[in-house]
């Protein structure tokens, strides 16, 4: 709060900021010793008392007429960092179906196989691929083709257990990666799936 701020002294802030700090112990005494150094430096810190939030310093010298000084700027920059967050999500997400975008599809396949090679638990992944959607889409437009998509889309996130994920993977073609699924019961859900898909009715 900016009446605290008043009159407190920059070792009184550090201390503050210590006791707020997630970093390690050491961190902002790092800080005050990097700021000891004739040229501009700067970072990034978090706090998380009594919210989270998101801070970055930038230290400059200045001449004063007692000697060499240093100025320390703190700018609050979490808003910058939510809407970064937020830009990295969209990113990884397909606009039009909601699901992972093949980006982040591929991003959750490498986990997933690092995973079960570390437990050795089994790892399934299923293709779909939605048969004669480009005549869909010559037939009844893109605007149809983009409500089948959303349909099978919906039928991929209702039939996955909790743990799956579902992936458009380009196009008409969707990735399913089941975890702690072998081969046989990729097969058992794959056909789930490829029925549910056939008994859609979309419009009238």
């Amino acid at each position: 709060p900016a009446d605290r701020l008043h009159r407190m002294t920059r070792e009184q802030f550090v201390r503050e900021l210590r006791r707020s700090s997630n970093e390690p112990p050491d961190f902002l005494d790092r800080l005050r010793e990097r700021t000891q150094n004739a040229v501009e430096t700067r970072g990034e810190f978090e706090i998380q008392w009594p919210q989270w939030r998101s801070l970055r310093w930038v230290s400059k010298p200045v001449r004063l007429p007692t000697g060499n000084g240093l100025l320390v700027l703190f700018n609050d920059i979490t808003a910058d960092s939510d809407l970064a967050s937020g830009r990295e999500q969209r990113a990884l997400i397909d606009e039009l179906t909601g699901l992972e975008n093949r980006k982040a599809g591929e991003q959750s396949a490498l986990r997933e196989i690092a995973r079960a090679r570390r437990t050795g638990h089994p790892l399934s992944f299923v293709l779909f691929d939605v048969d004669h959607f480009k005549a869909v889409n010559d037939t009844y437009g893109h605007l149809a083709g983009d409500i089948v998509l959303r349909e099978v889309s919906r039928t991929m996130t209702e039939l996955p257990r909790g743990g799956d994920t579902a992936v458009r993977w380009g196009g008409e073609e969707f990735l399913v990666i089941l975890t702690d699924v072998g081969i046989d019961g990729a097969r058992v859900f794959a056909e789930r799936v490829r029925r549910a898909i056939e008994e859609l009715r979309i419009g009238s």
